[in-house]
This record gives C-alpha cells, sequence and structure tokens, in this order.
C-alpha cells in the first residue's frame, strides 16, 4: 500500500506496523498508554515513524493497482496452456516479452496463476459443450430462451429473448429444451457462470 502526503505529495510505501512499547522499540503488544506506531520508507530510503492518527492527518492512502499480465516486465513468471498428449495443462513460463508471448497475451492466452488459467479453461470447456447442445445465434425476431442465473437465490432459470441478444449467450429453441439443460447439465452451467468459484 503506498501512502501520500497531503502537504508535499511525496508517496511512502507503507512497509511494516508495529506498537511501540515506550521504549523506542516495536512489540506486538500493547501497554497501558502505548501509541500505534506505523513506519515508513520513502523513495529516498529513509525511515520515518509515525503515530497512527498523526499519519491519518497527514496522508492520504493510495491503493497499489493489482499486477496483469500487461504489467508483465523479463523474468515475471506467468502462466499459458500448453497441449501434452492430447490434453491441455497449465505450464509456468518465464516473461521474456518476445513477439510470441506479446502475441499469445494479446488474444487472452497468458495468465497470471494458474488458478485464473485452469480457471479459464473450465469456463471454455463448458461453453463448448453447453453450445453444442443448443441452439445457436440465429437472427434477431427469433423467440428463444437462455439461461440466466440469479446468486442471491443461488438458482438458475429460463429466461425469453426477444429482439435482442448478444453473441455471448448460449440459446434454446423452446423453455422446455433450455429447462432440460439446467437440469442434465447444471454442472456446465455453474462452470460457466462461477458458482462457487
Amino acid at each position: 500500500m503506498k501512502l501520500k502526503s497531503k502537504k508535499s505529495g511525496e508517496e511512502f510505501s507503507l512497509s511494516s506496523i508495529g506498537i511501540s512499547s515506550g521504549h523506542g522499540e516495536f512489540t506486538r503488544f500493547t501497554n497501558e498508554g502505548s501509541q500505534v506506531k506505523i513506519t515508513l520508507k520513502d523513495s529516498e530510503g529513509r525511515i520515518w515513524k509515525k503515530d497512527l492518527f498523526e499519519l491519518m492527518e497527514e496522508f492520504k492512502v493510495m491503493p497499489e493497482k493489482a499486477k496483469t499480465v500487461f504489467d508483465l516486465k523479463e523474468g515475471d513468471i506467468f502462466y499459458m496452456a500448453k497441449t501434452c498428449c492430447g490434453e491441455i495443462i497449465a505450464v509456468e513460463q518465464i516473461w521474456f516479452d518476445t513477439i510470441d508471448q506479446r502475441l499469445a497475451r494479446s488474444i487472452g492466452g497468458v495468465f497470471m496463476t494458474e488458478a485464473e488459467l485452469k480457471r479459464e479453461l473450465e469456463l471454455d470447456k463448458a461453453r463448448i459443450y453447453l453450445e453444442a447442445h443448443s441452439k445457436r445465434f440465429e437472427e434477431c425476431g427469433d423467440k428463444q430462451y437462455e439461461v440466466c442465473y440469479d446468486s442471491e437465490r443461488n438458482v438458475f432459470f429460463t429466461s425469453q429473448c426477444h429482439d435482442f441478444k448478444s453473441i455471448h449467450n448460449i440459446y434454446f429453441a423452446s423453455e422446455k429444451e433450455a429447462q432440460e439443460s439446467i437440469d442434465d447439465d447444471t454442472k456446465y452451467w455453474e462452470q460457466l457462470f462461477g458458482v462457487g468459484v
């Protein structure tokens, strides 16, 4: 986390938090009358110890942006899907900023964690299976049905489509077919909607 001085605009990185025991040392225990102290390290490496209430008056919190695949630098670890013996597997890679790596990243084939990549593979499998068992996108105006998910009640339900459709949704020719898909293919719908993730 970063902090920015309201007066000078100088940025500090939050390096550690401790409790002052009153003897100038940091301890994990509070004593009567002790103050919460924060240790700050500025851009020049200087260390500053600040009282928490003083800190709140003087600084505003600057949350750090989560690192994405577009922040990868040479030497960073990332994950890609590869085929091995007819099976798709997650492979840890080192970013060298090659043309092939940049191309893979631009089409969504690079992931920060193995868990992200595995989630994407499960989502792709579910979509392919459900699309193969549904009515594909046709002209607007034809009445079709889609499967929706209510996260508050934790239930899937069918909804009729009229004139507006999305190429990302999966459509069925009748409400009965959509409901049968919910009943028969629940695990795929759960993967597609990220239920339980």
